[in-house]
């Protein structure tokens, strides 16, 4: 029933690069080429919403209305993580190659591109996944080189702090932090060495999911996982964490892999209290289980399976009626929770093309707000032909 909404809707769109035109080519060559970029590198994005809803950005330069209508606001930086928009709604944060390259810088900007902010000046390091804080005052963020650190600053730049002193050296971290909701603890996930009179082999790795005091104080273990030794072909690897909308309890993924078959042998959808208690299990799934995210109300949980084959999925937040609601490996809630932005990657002909879609929360209601090519002679009906999900890929 899924496929043939989306097929249907995707013939009642007819949108090309251009949303809300009924020309389906690129005349310029400059904007197919522009549409081949933006398809090549805008498909591991998930799509998020401004606060108010009106707009979905896939990147800081791919961001449409929500219903559809008008262009793309784009401009011309190449980014390398996911952005973030600020909460009132005004501006973007994310990283861009500096001008020593290979490092990256945390930038901002209007969500046109305009005024353009370099919150940071790297020669070497490699900034990442910054996120706003609730408030909007600060930006929490990471640096990849050689051992991870989590840092925050305020929005201008000043006042950088590393939060990250006080986790146990020789840890590997995560560097995608989330805040709590009241803006007074950051999560994320580190990988710690295990001593020798603990586990008796070395080396031996465990994931351990932390939370933090924005100022760096108080580290808390929310989460020990199991032990992972080096002459072991099983691995684990974590996806999330996510906070519920009322500070008190976060999500993750825990899935564990023999790297020798190679072969998935388990994949856990988890909530845990913030301080450590009250651990459930309330989904389990045959592939990972990728990028997850509360609903306003904090009743329900999105998750995404990425990879071939990518779907969507809603859970309630106690474990009861999952349910598969769409493709796409990428998904996130409206801020009124009433609808759910997805994306399609598909491949064509040795293409990348993007549907992005939204939907009601139950999978009903599709609506194709754009299609991104790289084809300057993409068509709508190219889709059509494709055996959905079957063929969507990541």
């Amino acid at each position: 029933m899924f496929a043939l909404g989306v097929l249907m809707a995707i013939q009642a769109s007819s949108t090309g690069f251009i949303c809300g035109s009924e020309d389906l080519f690129y005349e310029d060559p400059r904007e197919a080429h522009e549409a081949s970029e933006m398809a090549r590198h805008y498909d591991r994005f998930t799509p998020q919403w401004t606060p108010d809803g009106e707009y979905i950005a896939l990147s800081p330069s791919a961001i449409i209305r929500s219903d559809g209508s008008g262009e793309w606001m784009r401009h011309t930086d190449t980014v390398g993580g996911a952005p973030d928009i600020s909460p009132d709604g005004s501006r973007i944060v994310y990283n861009a190659p500096s001008e020593d390259e290979p490092a990256y810088d945390i930038v901002t900007s209007a969500l046109d591109g305009s005024d353009k902010r370099m919150l940071t000046d790297y020669s070497r390091a490699v900034g990442v996944s910054p996120v706003w804080s609730p408030d909007g005052a600060h930006i929490a963020f990471g640096i990849a080189l050689g051992r991870s650190v989590i840092y925050t600053m305020n929005s201008d730049g000043s006042e950088l702090r590393e939060v990250t002193g006080e986790i146990p050296p020789g840890s590997s971290l995560r560097a995608d932090p989330v805040w709590s909701p009241d803006g007074e603890n950051l999560a994320f996930f580190a990988v710690e060495d295990v001593p020798a009179s603990e586990e008796g082999v070395r080396p031996s790795t465990r994931a351990v999911l932390y939370s933090v005091r924005a100022d760096g104080t108080v580290p808390r273990r929310v989460f020990v996982g199991e032990t992972n030794s080096s002459t072991s072909t099983v691995s684990w690897r974590t996806s999330g964490p996510a906070w519920s909308p009322d500070g008190k309890t976060l999500a993750f993924s825990y899935y564990v892999r023999d790297r020798a078959e190679p072969k998935l042998i388990s994949s856990s959808l988890y909530t845990i209290r913030d301080d450590g208690s009250d651990l459930s299990e309330i989904a389990q799934h045959h592939y990972r289980i990728g990028p997850l995210e509360w609903s306003p109300d904090g009743t329900r949980i999105l998750f995404s399976i990425p990879g071939t084959g990518g779907t969507v999925h809603v859970v309630n937040s106690d474990g009861s009626d999952l349910r598969e609601i769409g493709i796409g490996g990428y998904a996130s809630w409206s801020p009124d929770g009433s609808r759910i932005a997805s994306r399609i990657t598909y491949g064509i002909d040795g293409s990348r093309d993007i549907v992005l879609y939204t939907m009601a929360p139950d999978g009903t209601d599709i609506r194709v707000l754009a299609i991104l090519g790289e084809d300057n002679r993409l068509q709508a009906v190219n889709f059509l032909h494709l055996p959905v999900p079957t063929a969507v890929i990541q």
